[in-house]
């Protein structure tokens, strides 16, 4: 797990004590060969958790499977469900963007969300 420390040793300097939420959008099906990349990553966050005073949550979420099995919609949906609590949690919104017309429109679960002045909030 060369380097591994160093990382999150940054990421722990950039970020401080913030809650730190690692998603693995890798494969998950034991048959397929980038399970095991997926293996060494989370057996490297365990090593490295152990070493360091840092503590996150990890969300595995298998893009390419679920892009399979629901198409674009349905993944990017729980997608961001999955993400929803760590990203409330950090302090942080969710929402999303359209532009219809050139115009951005930004619904947020959080009001207090910066948005441009050429923005329309839902």
């Amino acid at each position: 797990f060369e380097g591994a420390e160093t990382y999150y040793a940054t990421l722990l300097g950039q970020y401080g004590k913030m809650p730190i939420t690692i998603v693995n959008l890798l494969r998950c099906n034991p048959s397929l060969p980038e399970t095991e990349l997926s293996a060494n990553f989370q057996q490297s966050l365990k090593h490295v958790q152990k070493l360091m005073d840092i503590s996150f949550q990890f969300i595995n979420f298998d893009w390419h499977h679920n892009m399979k099995a629901l198409g674009t919609e349905y993944t990017i949906a729980g997608f961001w469900a999955q993400l929803a609590h760590p990203i409330r949690q950090a302090g942080l919104s969710s929402g999303y963007v359209e532009v219809p017309g050139g115009k951005a429109v930004i619904t947020a679960d959080d009001e207090t969300s910066p948005v441009g002045d050429d923005a329309v909030r839902e």
